[in-house]
């Protein structure tokens, strides 16, 4: 699962759009984090209500992947696929 690249020098960029009814909430908080290997990477929150984007700075990781949590109830709504590095 998941793809594969060479994150040398890359900039890897994540977008977030378009919550599923089921877990979009206007008055909730919700929080992207980006998760490498080494742990968390970066952590932003965000709205369910527009479109998000983050860019970082790729290191030397076996990979990154990110997920999203409704901080207001404390769970994890959405798992993305990890990309693996060549």
């Amino acid at each position: 699962m998941g793809g594969s690249c060479a994150f040398e020098g890359k900039r890897l960029v994540i977008a977030v759009d378009d919550f599923h009814k089921s877990v979009k909430n206007p008055e909730h908080t919700y929080r992207l984090d980006i998760l490498s290997d080494k742990g968390i990477e970066q952590s932003h929150e965000i709205l369910c209500t527009e479109p998000a984007y983050f860019a970082l700075d790729t290191e030397d990781r076996a990979f990154y992947r990110a997920e999203i949590f409704d901080a207001t109830t404390g769970l994890r709504i959405a798992i993305g696929n990890p990309i693996w590095k060549d």
